[in-house]
Protein backbone atom coordinates (compact mmCIF):
# COMPACT_ATOMS: atom_id res chain seq x y z
CA UNK A 1 0.00 0.00 0.00
CA UNK A 2 1.70 3.46 -1.09
CA UNK A 3 1.86 6.36 1.10
CA UNK A 4 -0.70 8.66 -0.61
CA UNK A 5 -3.29 5.62 0.07
CA UNK A 6 -2.32 5.69 4.04
CA UNK A 7 -1.96 8.95 4.30
CA UNK A 8 -4.52 10.87 1.92
CA UNK A 9 -5.13 14.07 3.46
CA UNK A 10 -1.70 14.39 1.74
CA UNK A 11 -3.01 14.87 -1.85
CA UNK A 12 -6.50 16.13 -1.19
CA UNK A 13 -9.23 15.58 -4.08
CA UNK A 14 -9.47 18.10 -6.38
CA UNK A 15 -13.39 18.66 -4.72
CA UNK A 16 -11.57 19.34 -1.37
CA UNK A 17 -9.17 21.85 -2.71
CA UNK A 18 -12.07 23.70 -4.22
CA UNK A 19 -14.19 23.79 -1.01
CA UNK A 20 -11.39 26.46 0.39
CA UNK A 21 -10.19 28.28 -3.47
CA UNK A 22 -13.61 29.54 -3.86
CA UNK A 23 -13.99 31.04 -0.62
CA UNK A 24 -10.90 32.20 -0.31
CA UNK A 25 -11.11 33.93 -4.05
CA UNK A 26 -14.01 35.69 -2.93
CA UNK A 27 -13.16 36.66 0.44
CA UNK A 28 -9.87 37.88 -0.92
CA UNK A 29 -12.24 40.03 -3.55
CA UNK A 30 -14.08 41.51 -1.48
CA UNK A 31 -11.66 42.22 1.07
CA UNK A 32 -9.84 44.04 -1.28
CA UNK A 33 -12.63 46.47 -3.09
CA UNK A 34 -13.92 46.96 0.65
CA UNK A 35 -10.42 48.71 1.26
CA UNK A 36 -10.21 50.20 -2.09
CA UNK A 37 -13.21 52.02 -1.47
CA UNK A 38 -12.71 52.90 1.97
CA UNK A 39 -9.05 54.23 1.25
CA UNK A 40 -9.96 56.57 -1.37
CA UNK A 41 -12.58 58.42 1.07
CA UNK A 42 -9.74 59.81 3.52
CA UNK A 43 -7.39 60.51 0.39
CA UNK A 44 -9.80 62.16 -1.67
CA UNK A 45 -10.77 64.44 0.90
CA UNK A 46 -6.93 65.25 1.47
CA UNK A 47 -7.13 66.13 -2.02
CA UNK A 48 -10.06 68.51 -1.99
CA UNK A 49 -8.79 70.29 1.28
CA UNK A 50 -7.08 72.87 -0.22
CA UNK A 51 -10.14 73.72 -2.65
CA UNK A 52 -13.32 73.72 0.58
CA UNK A 53 -11.09 73.47 3.70
CA UNK A 54 -11.98 71.29 6.47
CA UNK A 55 -14.91 72.55 8.52
CA UNK A 56 -17.32 70.02 10.30
CA UNK A 57 -20.18 70.88 7.36
CA UNK A 58 -17.08 70.02 4.63
CA UNK A 59 -16.49 66.33 6.53
CA UNK A 60 -20.42 65.50 7.00
CA UNK A 61 -21.41 66.30 3.57
CA UNK A 62 -18.46 63.95 2.63
CA UNK A 63 -20.07 61.01 4.01
CA UNK A 64 -23.32 61.79 2.90
CA UNK A 65 -21.62 62.29 -0.73
CA UNK A 66 -20.22 58.34 0.20
CA UNK A 67 -23.17 57.00 1.46
CA UNK A 68 -25.46 58.24 -1.72
CA UNK A 69 -22.93 56.65 -4.27
CA UNK A 70 -23.23 53.28 -1.99
CA UNK A 71 -26.69 53.57 -2.14
CA UNK A 72 -26.63 54.05 -6.15
CA UNK A 73 -23.91 50.66 -6.16
CA UNK A 74 -25.98 48.78 -3.91
CA UNK A 75 -29.38 49.59 -7.00
CA UNK A 76 -27.36 49.02 -9.40
CA UNK A 77 -25.99 45.31 -8.07
CA UNK A 78 -29.72 44.98 -7.08
CA UNK A 79 -31.00 45.50 -10.77
CA UNK A 80 -28.05 43.41 -11.91
CA UNK A 81 -28.85 40.26 -10.25
CA UNK A 82 -32.13 40.10 -10.66
CA UNK A 83 -33.03 41.40 -13.88
CA UNK A 84 -29.87 40.48 -16.00
CA UNK A 85 -28.63 36.63 -16.55
CA UNK A 86 -25.60 35.35 -14.87
CA UNK A 87 -23.33 34.78 -18.12
CA UNK A 88 -23.74 38.57 -18.81
CA UNK A 89 -23.77 39.94 -15.53
CA UNK A 90 -19.43 39.46 -15.39
CA UNK A 91 -18.80 40.88 -18.90
CA UNK A 92 -21.66 44.40 -17.99
CA UNK A 93 -19.21 44.56 -14.59
CA UNK A 94 -15.83 44.44 -15.79
CA UNK A 95 -17.16 47.17 -18.34
CA UNK A 96 -18.12 49.12 -15.54
CA UNK A 97 -14.94 48.86 -13.79
CA UNK A 98 -13.32 49.57 -17.33
CA UNK A 99 -15.10 52.72 -17.56
CA UNK A 100 -13.77 53.92 -14.26
CA UNK A 101 -10.12 53.58 -15.55
CA UNK A 102 -10.67 57.11 -16.81
CA UNK A 103 -10.93 58.83 -13.79
CA UNK A 104 -7.36 57.66 -12.39
CA UNK A 105 -5.59 58.47 -11.10
CA UNK A 106 -7.75 61.02 -8.43
CA UNK A 107 -7.38 64.25 -8.97
CA UNK A 108 -8.56 67.67 -8.46
CA UNK A 109 -9.66 69.73 -11.70
CA UNK A 110 -7.42 72.99 -12.02
CA UNK A 111 -10.29 74.93 -13.26
CA UNK A 112 -11.77 74.50 -10.52
CA UNK A 113 -12.63 77.08 -7.86
CA UNK A 114 -14.47 77.67 -4.48
CA UNK A 115 -17.17 80.05 -5.18
CA UNK A 116 -17.98 81.86 -1.71
CA UNK A 117 -21.61 83.03 -2.98
CA UNK A 118 -22.75 79.55 -3.72
CA UNK A 119 -23.94 76.63 -1.13
CA UNK A 120 -20.77 74.78 -0.19
CA UNK A 121 -22.73 71.84 0.30
CA UNK A 122 -23.87 71.19 -3.22
CA UNK A 123 -19.79 72.92 -3.79
CA UNK A 124 -18.69 70.03 -2.08
CA UNK A 125 -21.04 67.09 -3.54
CA UNK A 126 -20.10 68.22 -7.26
CA UNK A 127 -16.47 68.30 -6.43
CA UNK A 128 -16.71 64.59 -4.51
CA UNK A 129 -18.82 63.56 -8.05
CA UNK A 130 -16.60 64.92 -10.38
CA UNK A 131 -13.50 63.92 -9.19
CA UNK A 132 -14.09 60.03 -7.26
CA UNK A 133 -18.15 59.58 -8.14
CA UNK A 134 -17.65 56.14 -11.07
CA UNK A 135 -14.80 54.43 -9.31
CA UNK A 136 -16.26 55.08 -6.02
CA UNK A 137 -20.18 53.66 -7.33
CA UNK A 138 -18.50 50.50 -9.03
CA UNK A 139 -16.42 49.70 -5.99
CA UNK A 140 -19.88 49.91 -3.64
CA UNK A 141 -21.80 47.54 -5.95
CA UNK A 142 -19.11 44.64 -5.87
CA UNK A 143 -20.30 43.80 -1.29
CA UNK A 144 -24.17 42.86 -2.62
CA UNK A 145 -22.63 41.57 -5.75
CA UNK A 146 -20.08 39.05 -5.13
CA UNK A 147 -22.15 37.70 -2.14
CA UNK A 148 -25.23 37.18 -4.62
CA UNK A 149 -22.54 35.60 -6.88
CA UNK A 150 -20.43 33.34 -3.97
CA UNK A 151 -24.78 32.27 -3.12
CA UNK A 152 -24.37 30.60 -7.05
CA UNK A 153 -21.46 29.33 -6.34
CA UNK A 154 -20.35 25.39 -5.22
CA UNK A 155 -18.50 27.09 -2.19
CA UNK A 156 -19.18 26.29 1.73
CA UNK A 157 -21.90 28.41 2.70
CA UNK A 158 -22.83 29.47 -0.18
CA UNK A 159 -26.77 29.09 1.02
CA UNK A 160 -25.61 32.35 3.90
CA UNK A 161 -23.29 34.26 2.30
CA UNK A 162 -23.38 37.19 4.91
CA UNK A 163 -20.24 35.80 6.33
CA UNK A 164 -18.13 37.38 3.48
CA UNK A 165 -19.42 41.04 5.02
CA UNK A 166 -17.42 40.68 7.73
CA UNK A 167 -14.31 40.41 5.20
CA UNK A 168 -15.79 43.75 3.64
CA UNK A 169 -16.07 46.07 6.51
CA UNK A 170 -12.57 44.46 7.87
CA UNK A 171 -11.03 45.68 4.75
CA UNK A 172 -12.93 48.81 5.28
CA UNK A 173 -11.64 48.99 8.51
CA UNK A 174 -7.67 48.67 7.54
CA UNK A 175 -7.85 50.96 4.70
CA UNK A 176 -9.53 53.90 7.05
CA UNK A 177 -6.27 53.39 9.74
CA UNK A 178 -3.75 52.25 7.40
CA UNK A 179 -4.29 55.97 5.69
CA UNK A 180 -3.47 58.31 8.37
CA UNK A 181 -1.07 55.87 9.85
CA UNK A 182 0.65 54.43 7.64
CA UNK A 183 -0.11 56.10 4.04
CA UNK A 184 -0.05 59.59 4.65
CA UNK A 185 3.40 59.63 6.95
CA UNK A 186 5.32 57.56 4.51
CA UNK A 187 4.15 58.80 0.89
CA UNK A 188 2.68 62.18 -0.37
CA UNK A 189 -0.60 62.71 -1.85
CA UNK A 190 -0.08 62.36 -5.61
CA UNK A 191 2.62 58.77 -4.82
CA UNK A 192 -0.76 56.92 -2.83
CA UNK A 193 -3.00 58.38 -5.72
CA UNK A 194 -1.17 56.27 -7.89
CA UNK A 195 -0.86 53.10 -5.26
CA UNK A 196 -4.33 53.36 -5.34
CA UNK A 197 -5.35 53.18 -9.10
CA UNK A 198 -2.77 50.61 -9.17
CA UNK A 199 -4.76 48.75 -7.08
CA UNK A 200 -7.89 49.29 -8.75
CA UNK A 201 -6.78 47.73 -11.71
CA UNK A 202 -5.38 44.30 -9.81
CA UNK A 203 -8.98 44.43 -8.46
CA UNK A 204 -9.73 43.76 -12.20
CA UNK A 205 -8.08 40.45 -12.26
CA UNK A 206 -9.39 39.61 -9.01
CA UNK A 207 -13.11 40.42 -9.90
CA UNK A 208 -12.60 38.09 -13.56
CA UNK A 209 -11.73 35.37 -11.18
CA UNK A 210 -14.78 35.62 -8.96
CA UNK A 211 -17.25 35.39 -11.58
CA UNK A 212 -15.35 32.92 -13.76
CA UNK A 213 -15.34 30.60 -10.63
CA UNK A 214 -19.85 31.68 -10.57
CA UNK A 215 -20.16 30.43 -13.98
CA UNK A 216 -18.07 27.07 -14.02
CA UNK A 217 -19.99 26.12 -10.47
CA UNK A 218 -21.74 22.77 -10.26
CA UNK A 219 -24.40 22.39 -7.28
CA UNK A 220 -22.18 21.25 -4.09
CA UNK A 221 -22.80 17.36 -3.09
CA UNK A 222 -24.98 17.17 -0.21
CA UNK A 223 -24.32 13.21 0.56
CA UNK A 224 -22.53 12.56 3.84
CA UNK A 225 -22.66 16.02 4.69
CA UNK A 226 -23.69 16.02 8.25
CA UNK A 227 -22.39 19.68 9.39
CA UNK A 228 -25.24 21.99 11.00
CA UNK A 229 -25.61 25.16 9.05
CA UNK A 230 -26.52 28.61 10.22
CA UNK A 231 -28.56 29.49 7.92
CA UNK A 232 -31.19 33.46 7.46
CA UNK A 233 -34.44 31.99 7.96
CA UNK A 234 -37.15 32.34 4.95
CA UNK A 235 -38.08 36.29 5.31
CA UNK A 236 -41.37 37.62 4.39
CA UNK A 237 -40.41 41.14 2.99
CA UNK A 238 -43.26 43.21 4.50
CA UNK A 239 -43.59 47.44 5.11
CA UNK A 240 -43.03 46.85 8.95
CA UNK A 241 -39.69 45.09 7.99
CA UNK A 242 -38.55 47.19 5.79
CA UNK A 243 -39.51 50.06 8.06
CA UNK A 244 -37.01 48.30 10.89
CA UNK A 245 -34.04 47.57 8.42
CA UNK A 246 -34.34 51.41 7.58
CA UNK A 247 -34.23 52.46 11.31
CA UNK A 248 -31.95 50.26 12.81
CA UNK A 249 -29.25 50.99 9.86
CA UNK A 250 -30.25 55.33 10.08
CA UNK A 251 -29.34 55.08 14.34
CA UNK A 252 -25.92 54.25 13.62
CA UNK A 253 -25.50 56.32 10.52
CA UNK A 254 -27.26 59.60 12.06
CA UNK A 255 -25.57 59.31 15.51
CA UNK A 256 -22.00 58.55 14.34
CA UNK A 257 -22.00 61.79 12.09
CA UNK A 258 -24.03 63.43 15.19
CA UNK A 259 -20.83 62.75 17.26
CA UNK A 260 -18.55 63.75 14.53
CA UNK A 261 -19.98 67.60 14.08
CA UNK A 262 -19.77 67.44 18.19
CA UNK A 263 -16.31 66.71 18.63
CA UNK A 264 -15.30 69.23 15.56
CA UNK A 265 -17.16 72.01 16.86
CA UNK A 266 -15.78 71.57 21.03
CA UNK A 267 -11.93 70.73 19.99
CA UNK A 268 -11.89 72.41 16.41
CA UNK A 269 -12.04 70.59 12.97
CA UNK A 270 -8.52 69.10 11.99
CA UNK A 271 -7.88 66.92 8.82
CA UNK A 272 -9.86 63.31 9.07
CA UNK A 273 -11.40 64.04 12.24
CA UNK A 274 -13.94 62.19 11.15
CA UNK A 275 -11.99 58.56 10.75
CA UNK A 276 -12.39 57.70 14.44
CA UNK A 277 -15.84 57.37 14.32
CA UNK A 278 -16.43 55.85 11.08
CA UNK A 279 -13.69 53.51 11.73
CA UNK A 280 -15.71 52.63 15.45
CA UNK A 281 -19.36 52.32 13.03
CA UNK A 282 -16.81 49.93 10.49
CA UNK A 283 -15.76 47.54 13.31
CA UNK A 284 -19.51 47.59 14.90
CA UNK A 285 -20.38 45.95 11.22
CA UNK A 286 -17.50 43.37 11.54
CA UNK A 287 -18.67 42.57 14.82
CA UNK A 288 -22.47 41.90 14.25
CA UNK A 289 -22.49 40.23 11.16
CA UNK A 290 -20.71 36.74 12.24
CA UNK A 291 -22.14 33.92 13.51
CA UNK A 292 -20.61 34.20 16.81
CA UNK A 293 -21.82 37.43 18.39
CA UNK A 294 -19.11 38.90 20.68
CA UNK A 295 -22.55 39.68 23.32
CA UNK A 296 -25.48 37.67 23.97
CA UNK A 297 -28.49 40.05 24.18
CA UNK A 298 -28.42 39.62 27.95
CA UNK A 299 -24.86 41.69 28.21
CA UNK A 300 -25.54 43.75 24.75
CA UNK A 301 -28.92 45.42 25.90
CA UNK A 302 -27.27 46.69 30.04
CA UNK A 303 -24.42 48.14 27.63
CA UNK A 304 -26.12 49.75 24.99
CA UNK A 305 -28.29 51.65 28.14
CA UNK A 306 -25.86 52.79 29.52
CA UNK A 307 -23.72 53.56 26.84
CA UNK A 308 -27.23 56.07 25.72
CA UNK A 309 -27.17 57.39 29.15
CA UNK A 310 -23.62 58.23 28.58
CA UNK A 311 -23.89 59.98 25.26
CA UNK A 312 -27.15 61.68 26.90
CA UNK A 313 -25.41 63.44 29.35
CA UNK A 314 -22.17 64.26 26.42
CA UNK A 315 -25.20 65.73 24.01
CA UNK A 316 -26.42 68.10 26.67
CA UNK A 317 -25.13 71.28 28.53
CA UNK A 318 -25.09 69.36 31.52
CA UNK A 319 -21.92 68.18 30.56
CA UNK A 320 -20.24 71.63 30.81
CA UNK A 321 -17.88 70.62 33.35
CA UNK A 322 -16.46 67.87 31.56
CA UNK A 323 -13.18 68.58 29.53
CA UNK A 324 -13.76 68.67 25.90
CA UNK A 325 -10.87 66.28 25.01
CA UNK A 326 -12.32 63.38 27.62
CA UNK A 327 -15.98 64.05 26.27
CA UNK A 328 -14.00 62.99 22.82
CA UNK A 329 -13.30 60.37 24.62
CA UNK A 330 -16.20 58.77 26.29
CA UNK A 331 -18.19 59.11 23.07
CA UNK A 332 -15.90 56.61 21.51
CA UNK A 333 -16.81 53.52 23.54
CA UNK A 334 -20.57 54.34 23.58
CA UNK A 335 -20.84 54.84 19.91
CA UNK A 336 -19.28 51.56 19.82
CA UNK A 337 -21.53 49.85 22.00
CA UNK A 338 -24.76 51.03 20.88
CA UNK A 339 -23.63 50.63 16.60
CA UNK A 340 -22.80 46.77 17.54
CA UNK A 341 -26.31 46.32 19.26
CA UNK A 342 -27.75 47.97 16.54
CA UNK A 343 -25.99 46.14 13.58
CA UNK A 344 -26.73 42.95 15.31
CA UNK A 345 -30.22 43.34 15.55
CA UNK A 346 -30.15 44.19 11.96
CA UNK A 347 -27.95 41.02 11.32
CA UNK A 348 -30.57 38.74 13.43
CA UNK A 349 -33.74 39.75 11.09
CA UNK A 350 -31.52 39.40 7.77
CA UNK A 351 -33.64 37.75 5.05
CA UNK A 352 -32.51 34.42 3.13
CA UNK A 353 -29.86 34.78 -0.08
CA UNK A 354 -32.93 35.52 -2.11
CA UNK A 355 -33.52 38.92 -0.96
CA UNK A 356 -29.54 39.55 -0.05
CA UNK A 357 -29.19 42.77 -2.50
CA UNK A 358 -32.66 44.04 -1.48
CA UNK A 359 -31.80 43.91 2.56
CA UNK A 360 -28.42 45.73 1.28
CA UNK A 361 -30.17 48.44 -0.57
CA UNK A 362 -32.60 49.67 2.58
CA UNK A 363 -29.63 49.26 4.73
CA UNK A 364 -27.48 51.75 2.59
CA UNK A 365 -30.77 53.76 2.28
CA UNK A 366 -30.84 54.67 6.51
CA UNK A 367 -27.09 55.19 6.06
CA UNK A 368 -27.60 57.71 3.36
CA UNK A 369 -30.81 59.02 5.15
CA UNK A 370 -28.61 59.81 8.35
CA UNK A 371 -26.50 61.41 6.02
CA UNK A 372 -28.87 63.60 4.47
CA UNK A 373 -30.22 64.18 8.18
CA UNK A 374 -27.16 65.61 9.64
CA UNK A 375 -25.67 67.36 6.25
CA UNK A 376 -28.55 69.29 4.53
CA UNK A 377 -31.24 68.83 6.63
CA UNK A 378 -30.04 70.09 10.32
CA UNK A 379 -28.32 72.94 9.66
CA UNK A 380 -31.31 74.45 8.18
CA UNK A 381 -33.69 73.24 10.61
CA UNK A 382 -32.00 73.91 14.02
CA UNK A 383 -29.66 76.28 15.41
CA UNK A 384 -27.82 73.95 17.65
CA UNK A 385 -26.57 70.10 17.34
CA UNK A 386 -29.62 69.11 18.38
CA UNK A 387 -29.47 66.36 15.46
CA UNK A 388 -27.14 64.64 18.58
CA UNK A 389 -30.10 64.62 21.08
CA UNK A 390 -32.70 63.62 18.12
CA UNK A 391 -30.28 60.60 17.17
CA UNK A 392 -29.20 59.26 21.18
CA UNK A 393 -33.07 59.46 21.55
CA UNK A 394 -33.65 57.06 18.70
CA UNK A 395 -30.80 54.66 20.01
CA UNK A 396 -32.88 54.61 23.03
CA UNK A 397 -36.09 53.76 20.78
CA UNK A 398 -34.18 50.86 19.22
CA UNK A 399 -34.36 49.42 22.57
CA UNK A 400 -38.00 48.68 22.67
CA UNK A 401 -37.95 47.21 19.55
CA UNK A 402 -40.26 43.73 19.81
CA UNK A 403 -41.36 45.15 23.50
CA UNK A 404 -45.28 44.59 24.07
CA UNK A 405 -46.25 45.86 27.24
CA UNK A 406 -45.20 49.15 29.00
CA UNK A 407 -44.33 47.97 32.48
CA UNK A 408 -45.56 50.90 35.09
CA UNK A 409 -43.12 50.55 38.25
CA UNK A 410 -40.28 50.04 35.94
CA UNK A 411 -41.27 53.42 33.39
CA UNK A 412 -42.00 55.51 37.37
CA UNK A 413 -38.16 54.33 38.00
CA UNK A 414 -36.71 55.67 34.84
CA UNK A 415 -38.52 58.67 35.12
CA UNK A 416 -37.45 59.22 38.91
CA UNK A 417 -34.22 58.52 37.34
CA UNK A 418 -33.88 60.93 35.22
CA UNK A 419 -35.25 63.49 37.28
CA UNK A 420 -32.93 62.80 40.13
CA UNK A 421 -29.93 63.04 37.86
CA UNK A 422 -31.33 66.50 36.34
CA UNK A 423 -31.05 68.12 39.76
CA UNK A 424 -28.04 66.94 40.70
CA UNK A 425 -27.01 68.72 37.60
CA UNK A 426 -28.89 71.92 38.44
CA UNK A 427 -27.06 71.45 41.92
CA UNK A 428 -23.45 71.17 40.52
CA UNK A 429 -24.03 74.41 38.15
CA UNK A 430 -25.40 76.40 41.06
CA UNK A 431 -21.68 76.01 42.17
CA UNK A 432 -18.19 76.64 40.66
CA UNK A 433 -18.64 74.25 37.76
CA UNK A 434 -15.18 74.37 36.35
CA UNK A 435 -12.01 72.54 37.56
CA UNK A 436 -11.46 68.87 38.72
CA UNK A 437 -14.08 68.35 41.46
CA UNK A 438 -16.94 69.79 39.42
CA UNK A 439 -15.52 66.98 36.63
CA UNK A 440 -15.15 64.46 38.51
CA UNK A 441 -18.83 65.65 39.88
CA UNK A 442 -20.21 65.51 36.75
CA UNK A 443 -18.16 61.94 35.50
CA UNK A 444 -19.73 60.27 38.41
CA UNK A 445 -23.43 61.86 37.90
CA UNK A 446 -23.26 60.57 34.33
CA UNK A 447 -21.75 56.85 35.47
CA UNK A 448 -24.38 56.78 38.03
CA UNK A 449 -27.72 57.73 35.48
CA UNK A 450 -25.51 54.63 32.95
CA UNK A 451 -26.01 52.54 35.70
CA UNK A 452 -29.72 53.25 36.68
CA UNK A 453 -30.54 53.11 32.93
CA UNK A 454 -28.42 49.63 32.30
CA UNK A 455 -30.85 48.25 35.65
CA UNK A 456 -33.85 48.79 33.40
CA UNK A 457 -32.49 47.15 30.39
CA UNK A 458 -35.40 44.60 30.94
CA UNK A 459 -38.06 47.89 30.77
CA UNK A 460 -36.78 49.48 27.34
CA UNK A 461 -39.28 52.20 27.45
CA UNK A 462 -38.57 53.10 30.89
CA UNK A 463 -35.20 53.72 29.38
CA UNK A 464 -36.77 55.60 26.45
CA UNK A 465 -38.96 57.76 28.95
CA UNK A 466 -35.92 58.47 31.54
CA UNK A 467 -33.76 59.79 27.90
CA UNK A 468 -36.25 61.89 26.76
CA UNK A 469 -37.64 63.52 30.14
CA UNK A 470 -33.14 63.81 30.72
CA UNK A 471 -32.66 65.80 27.34
CA UNK A 472 -36.25 67.36 26.91
CA UNK A 473 -35.63 68.95 30.07
CA UNK A 474 -32.21 69.60 29.11
CA UNK A 475 -33.34 71.67 26.16
CA UNK A 476 -36.15 73.73 27.62
CA UNK A 477 -34.22 75.33 30.01
CA UNK A 478 -31.05 75.74 27.75
CA UNK A 479 -33.94 77.53 25.48
CA UNK A 480 -35.17 79.96 28.44
CA UNK A 481 -31.42 81.29 29.20
CA UNK A 482 -29.90 82.15 25.72
CA UNK A 483 -31.79 84.73 23.49
CA UNK A 484 -29.62 84.35 20.20
CA UNK A 485 -28.55 80.70 18.81
CA UNK A 486 -27.73 80.51 15.20
CA UNK A 487 -25.58 77.92 13.38
CA UNK A 488 -23.97 77.76 9.86
CA UNK A 489 -22.71 75.59 7.40
CA UNK A 490 -19.17 76.21 7.62
CA UNK A 491 -18.75 76.66 11.19
CA UNK A 492 -20.70 74.21 12.45
CA UNK A 493 -21.19 76.95 15.49
CA UNK A 494 -24.39 77.37 18.06
CA UNK A 495 -23.73 80.65 19.26
CA UNK A 496 -25.66 80.95 22.43
CA UNK A 497 -26.03 84.53 24.24
CA UNK A 498 -27.48 84.62 27.44
CA UNK A 499 -30.29 86.93 28.09
CA UNK A 500 -28.55 88.99 30.57
CA UNK A 501 -25.80 90.07 28.04
CA UNK A 502 -25.28 93.12 26.01
CA UNK A 503 -23.35 92.47 22.95
CA UNK A 504 -23.04 92.89 19.38
CA UNK A 505 -22.18 90.04 17.42
CA UNK A 506 -21.05 88.48 13.97
CA UNK A 507 -20.37 85.50 12.67
CA UNK A 508 -17.81 85.24 9.39
CA UNK A 509 -16.58 81.90 7.42
CA UNK A 510 -14.42 81.03 9.93
CA UNK A 511 -15.08 79.74 13.37
CA UNK A 512 -14.63 82.47 15.16
CA UNK A 513 -17.58 85.07 16.58
CA UNK A 514 -16.43 88.54 17.59
CA UNK A 515 -18.47 89.81 20.61
CA UNK A 516 -18.20 93.12 22.52
CA UNK A 517 -20.10 93.05 25.55
CA UNK A 518 -21.04 95.32 28.33
CA UNK A 519 -19.97 95.10 32.08
CA UNK A 520 -22.36 93.65 34.19
CA UNK A 521 -22.31 93.93 38.28
CA UNK A 522 -22.61 89.90 38.64
CA UNK A 523 -19.72 87.70 38.24
CA UNK A 524 -21.02 84.28 36.23
CA UNK A 525 -20.09 82.23 33.10
CA UNK A 526 -21.29 83.69 29.94
CA UNK A 527 -20.76 80.77 27.28
CA UNK A 528 -20.54 81.94 23.79
CA UNK A 529 -21.00 79.37 21.07
CA UNK A 530 -20.97 75.37 22.61
CA UNK A 531 -20.41 74.58 26.06
CA UNK A 532 -16.46 74.76 25.60
CA UNK A 533 -16.40 78.23 25.17
CA UNK A 534 -16.69 80.35 28.28
CA UNK A 535 -15.27 82.94 30.03
CA UNK A 536 -15.34 85.18 33.26
CA UNK A 537 -16.57 88.75 33.05
CA UNK A 538 -16.79 91.62 35.56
Amino acid sequence: MSSTDTHPHLHPSPARRKQWVVPAVFTLTIFVSASLLFFVQPLFAKLVLPQIGGAPGVWTTAMLFFQVVLLVGYIYAHLLTRHVPLKWQLPIHLAVWAGALWFLPLSVSESWAYDPTASTAWQTLSLFALGVGVPFGMLSANAPLLQSWYAKSDGPSAHDPYFLYGACNFGSLLALLGFPLLAEPLFGAQAIGWGWAAGFVAFGALLMISGLLTLRARPAPQTGDTRVHIVAPPTNITASTVAIWLLLAFVPSTLMLSITTKISTDLGSFPLIWVVPLSLYILSFVIAFSNRPLFSNAVSRPLAAGAIAVMAVLMSHQSSGIQTWLSALLFAPALFIVAVHAHRALYERRPDAAHLTLFYIIMSVGGALGGLFNSIIAPVAFSGIYEGVISVILAALLLTLGTKTIPVRPLAHGLLSAAAVLFAFSLLRGTDSEGPVAMITSLGLMAGFAILLARLARAPVAILAAVVVFLGADMLSLSKDYTFKDRSFSARIRSMIPTDCAFTATEPRSTAINMSMKPAPVRHRCPITMQTARWRRS
